[in-house]
């Protein structure tokens, strides 16, 4: 296995389960569980500034915004689970309906809402009592939240102007809907004290692997468990045997501690590097001539769509005065993770087969706006409280975005990192949704603050974009041409997918519905890169649930070939001569 990450970490604790099965992971973190177990969103929003938890990628500059973006991703056992900003969300049954539609029926919501249900302890309230877990590997809770104020006010006002029905538990496979209690990936471990629940903790324990540090980093299976994790690694690529006409995967190249090795597997090869499964099936020698060409790289399989059809979420933010009055309640509830408004809707509500492409996320300081707004305008929250009004933020997240990006290697070193290109707004349609939506949360805006309807709510003026531009007459073109301004100074990358996409032929996808490497044997990738439509949503849980799938495909249908310790060892002796 490649990477001990979200979905990674899940299979190898899966398959492992099994005494019989032994599964060597490559892992380029380390255990870092208890440096990151903080339940703070806030810190774990600046834990994935640095280096030593993440990796930090640098994209091209984007012409559309005039700036480079950064995608980041988790460098320790547990990859982006261990940073991610702990918000649970598993997507809608329309999302994985539309998977099935495009790859088969293993991937509707019907065959995969169990596995979801398998993977969580759920703590909080639901109206779907059989759609939930409570004995799962994964805690999830929901918001402490103050009685009154201004988390209701906002909730039933953007009921009012969205349409979206108000909905105790949005984790139940529904699709558009408002809440006023939001889901945190976190485990209490005593009353009112939370800590971080991810992949590291629910699979990768101390019950299932010994527990590795940074001078000691390795990781071992324990009570017999045949499973060894070598962290800090870095694979430079996947070895084929030629068999048959047949590209078979039978081992893996990796550096560890400056020196280069490799190792082989009879059964098989699944690649869970996130971010940098395409780069590593492009250092195999799989993907499109051109983009392998330019690095150096002999192509060994055409397979155009490696590295491309990048998807990402992205936000923008709006700002509104309130009065602080309002928002302390909210902080001394839930200080961890005090939000104060949620929503899902599709871009089509009358379209019952479409997926979401809106969230709505609602904070209590202005974390949705650009630093440099915030900073001039001397928005930041003052922690003591002392003044009002304060600035609240509002992130519309585009969750279905059509502007397509790439991840291509650019360099045969293993070590070099690949370029990255997110291509935002590209498509004009992204702009468009994103100027309907500032009007649109506006709207619900103009209705929180209705002192008849929502007496002393404290909602003051929007303060970004200005509100005197909201004012201005729909058809007047200054109007648009500014809101498409502010777009393009606020748009921030969430989560990203799609680049190892599957698909029905190797036309379409770098992937089948099965997960196996189109044009080869006993190769799968088995993580958000694999998604045909990115999930609507935060991803972590989503991620797992691919893990969990393709377990299921491992044990459905086993290896395809499985090599000899004889062929291995030939092969081995025909390496070390070439």
């Amino acid at each position: 296995m490649i990477g001990a990450g979200t979905a990674g970490g899940v299979i190898a604790k899966e398959l492992t389960d099994d005494k019989s099965t032994s599964v060597l992971v490559l892992e380029a973190g380390t255990n870092m569980t208890n440096e990151l177990s903080n339940p703070s969103v806030l810190a774990a929003i600046n834990t994935t500034r640095g280096n030593r938890f993440s990796f930090n990628v640098t994209s091209e500059l984007e012409s559309t915004i005039a700036r480079t973006l950064i995608a980041t991703h988790g460098r320790a056992m547990g990859g982006s689970s261990e940073i991610s900003d702990m918000y649970a969300v598993r997507g809608s049954k329309e999302l994985y309906n539309q998977w099935a539609s495009l790859v088969g029926d293993q991937w509707s919501y019907d065959k995969i809402s169990a596995l979801f249900v398998k993977n969580e302890t759920y703590t909080g309230s639901t109206q779907s009592p059989n759609e939930r877990g409570t004995q799962g590997p994964i805690f999830i809770r929901q918001q402490n939240i103050p009685p009154n104020g201004l988390i209701n006010t906002l909730v039933q006002a953007t009921n009012t102007v969205l349409g979206t029905p108000i909905a105790e538990d949005y984790n139940t496979g529904i699709r558009d809907c408002t809440f006023y209690k939001t889901q945190y990936i976190q485990k209490e471990v005593s009353p009112g004290q939370f800590v971080r629940s991810s992949t590291a903790t629910g699979y990768l324990n101390d019950h299932i692997v010994s527990q590795g540090n940074q001078s000691n980093p390795d990781e071992f299976g324990v009570g017999g468990r045949n499973l060894v994790i070598l962290a800090k690694t870095t694979v430079n690529k996947i070895l084929f045997k030629k068999k048959d006409g047949l590209n078979i995967a039978v081992g893996v190249e990796f550096v560890k501690d400056g020196v280069s090795h490799r190792r082989f597997a009879r059964k098989g090869i699944i690649v869970s590097a996130g971010f940098f499964s395409s780069v590593i099936l492009q250092r195999s020698g799989i993907g499109k001539s051109d983009d392998l060409a330019n690095a150096g790289i002999p192509t060994l399989i055409e397979s155009p769509n490696v590295g491309h059809n990048l998807q990402t979420q992205n936000y923008i933010g709006l700002g509104v005065e309130i009065d602080t009055a309002q928002i302390l309640p909210i902080f001394f509830t839930d200080p961890n993770y005090p939000l104060i408004l949620g929503a899902f809707q599709a871009e089509n509500p009358m379209n019952l087969l479409e997926s979401r492409r809106l969230q709505l996320i609602g904070a209590p300081l202005p974390f949705f706006l650009p630093a440099s707004d915030v900073i001039s305008n001397g928005w930041s929250l003052d922690l003591t409280f002392q003044t009002t009004p304060s600035i609240m933020s509002f992130g519309m997240v585009d969750v279905k975005t059509k502007s397509r990006g790439t991840v291509l290697v650019e360099h045969s070193d293993p070590e070099a990192y690949p370029s990255l290109n997110f291509n935002p707004l590209e498509d004009p349609n992204d702009l468009t949704y994103m100027v309907d939506q500032y009007k649109r949360i506006y709207n619900i805006i103009v209705e929180a603050r209705d002192p008849l309807k929502y007496p002393n709510n404290g909602i003051g003026k929007v303060v970004y974009p200005p509100e005197s531009i909201f004012q201005l007459p729909d058809n007047d073109p200054n109007k648009q041409k500014q809101l498409e301004n502010y777009v393009k100074a606020s748009y921030t990358n969430f989560s990203i997918g799609g680049q190892c996409r599957m698909g029905q032929t190797i036309q379409d996808g770098v992937v089948d519905g099965f997960l196996n490497v189109f044009g080869t044997k006993n190769l799968k990738v088995a993580d958000l890169s694999i998604s045909p439509i990115l999930p609507d949503g935060q991803p972590s849980a989503a991620a797992q649930m691919i893990g969990l799938n393709a377990v299921r495909f491992i044990k459905e249908d086993p290896s395809s070939y499985v090599m000899t310790d004889y062929e291995l060892e030939d092969y081995e002796n025909q390496i070390k001569k070439t």
